[in-house]
């Protein structure tokens, strides 16, 4: 798979200082920019209940995205992300 695949597509991208960003995948390019619409930062830590961001129209410079993934919608849905918690992902770069 590539990322024209997921274009249209909800996504979760993970990015090198760990942040959880989700939206869909209006555009990429060779570089791995991407432009997310809808998109949301989620916010997970061991001592607090989870946080939603809001962040609408989303880009994020290729060189700071990690992992791109499709979000089974239907599960994503199901899970009460309020009360999720646990240890953030830790930054990969530094």
């Amino acid at each position: 798979m590539s990322l024209a695949d997921f274009v249209e597509k909800k996504v979760q991208v993970i990015t090198n200082d760990g942040r959880v960003v989700l939206g869909f995948l209006r555009g990429f390019d060779h570089t791995t920019n991407l432009i997310l619409s809808e998109s949301i930062e989620r916010i997970i830590t061991l001592d607090q209940d989870a946080e939603t961001i809001p962040l609408g129209v989303y880009l994020l410079r290729g060189e700071n995205v990690a992992i791109v993934g499709l979000v089974n919608e239907s599960l994503d849905a199901d899970i009460d992300w309020e009360k999720i918690r646990g240890e953030p992902i830790p930054d990969i770069v530094h």
